[in-house]
């Protein structure tokens, strides 16, 4: 289930589901207000993995850009083509 918060669809399929809950008269209101709190558990769940993903995200591109800014690319590099050069 837990994979089911990441996919593309879940807005879809949990409106979906929200509007026929709504429209359920088959339900006790107590069924209904559980399966209600569970929908807007799972709207909690997916909302904290997404931000901590953007969070991860924005931690792997800091670290990115500081190890790029941080090479030395006043090496010329004339050793490793003599070494080359000699063979």
């Amino acid at each position: 289930m837990e994979e089911g918060l990441d996919s593309l669809s879940f807005k879809e399929a949990a409106e979906s589901f929200q509007n026929r809950l709504g429209e359920s008269r088959a339900l006790f209101k107590a069924q209904r207000d559980e399966l209600w709190a569970r929908s807007q558990s799972l709207w909690a769940r997916r909302k904290t993995r997404m931000s901590e993903r953007a969070s991860e995200s924005e931690v792997a591109r800091s670290q990115y850009s500081h190890e790029l800014f941080s090479i030395d690319f006043s090496y010329d590099g004339a050793p490793i083509l003599q070494s080359y050069s000699n063979q």
